[in-house]
């Protein structure tokens, strides 16, 4: 399974939170994540791999209905660059497999109330 592509759009600032399902190849049946842990993390691009993230989140996951939510404070949001690369992985039990859910360009607008 191909990780889906979902952008980012952040208002500095501003809390954010958005939902993802883990589906089976059929699309509906959802996986069941019990024993999986969830992270994600933000950094200037991709290929940034020799620093620390500008952001790095525990989403929660529901495991039955194969629910994972990213959750970002107005903290986080803050830390977040404009044109910067985020990724959403889940790992299994001892580590293997890892998979990439989700990833994505991320857009900030500015913060304009301080």
């Amino acid at each position: 399974m191909s990780a889906l592509t979902y952008h980012l759009e952040l208002e500095a600032g501003a809390s954010y939170s958005a939902t993802f399902l883990y589906r089976q190849a059929d699309g509906v049946t959802p996986v069941n994540l019990t024993g999986w842990t969830a992270l994600a993390q933000i950094r200037r691009s991709p290929y940034d791999s020799s620093t620390e993230p500008l952001v790095e989140v525990v989403p929660d996951i529901t495991a039955l209905t194969g629910q994972v939510v990213l959750a970002l404070t107005a903290e986080q949001t803050r830390a977040a660059v404009d044109g910067g690369a985020w990724a959403l992985e889940l790992t299994n039990t001892g580590g293997e497999p890892v998979v990439r859910l989700v990833h994505g360009r991320v857009k900030v607008s500015p913060e304009v109330v301080h």
